[in-house]
């Protein structure tokens, strides 16, 4: 059986948005990365939430089946962010299989990256791309030709990603690897809140 998790991205500093938009109140009167976390489905055995070395955690409201990862180099970028994220993943998943604790966890093919800010994402989506997922595999969804998210990257890529610095993303493992772009009809995949008019009204 495939096995993936999810890896919410919320490390980021919020320039645009003029403050912390992960305590912004998007219409069902939750935080935005509260609302991001919600939209995530159970398609993943486990929900990582990568974050600030320096967040209290409590303010950002985050639910208590989360696993925060606290990225020391966040303020380099998603990239370094991204690296550390998938070290601490990688290393969760070898201490499970040394510990004999929740040993499925060393069966995980591959990690959904979403972004904190997107919580727009259908439930289906999530569900058709990790029915394509692996190991050897990258899936991302194209929505009106425009590559969005979330990328499930397998586990062949993650040796290179935790070798990204900066703030580019995961472009240049994107660049030379076996990508799969899956079109779906959920704008969701690509609509992301990055200043306060993204924000949609009650």
């Amino acid at each position: 059986m495939k096995d993936s998790v999810a890896l919410v991205m919320a490390a980021g500093q919020s320039r645009r948005f003029g403050s912390d938009k992960r305590k912004a109140v998007v219409g069902d009167g939750k935080s935005l990365l509260a609302s991001t976390i919600q939209s995530i489905p159970n398609t993943y055995r486990r929900v990582f939430v990568a974050v600030r070395p320096d967040d209290n955690t409590f303010s950002l409201n985050l639910p208590d089946h989360v696993y925060v990862i606290r990225c020391l180099h966040a303020l380099e970028g998603l990239s370094s962010s991204m690296a550390e994220a998938f070290a601490a993943i990688e290393d969760y998943c070898i201490t499970c299989y040394e510990s004999d604790v929740e040993s499925a966890s060393t069966n995980v093919e591959s990690i959904a990256v979403i972004l904190g800010d997107m919580p727009f994402i259908d439930e289906s989506t999530h569900t058709l791309l990790h029915r394509s997922s692996g190991a050897q595999v990258i899936v991302r969804p194209i929505y009106n030709g425009q590559p969005g998210h979330p990328v499930i990257v397998g586990r062949e890529y993650w040796e290179k990603v935790k070798e990204l610095r900066g703030d580019e993303g995961a472009k240049a493992v994107l660049a030379d690897a076996n990508v799969m772009q899956i079109s779906v009809d959920d704008p969701g995949v690509i609509r992301d809140i990055d200043r306060q008019k993204d924000i949609p009204s009650a």
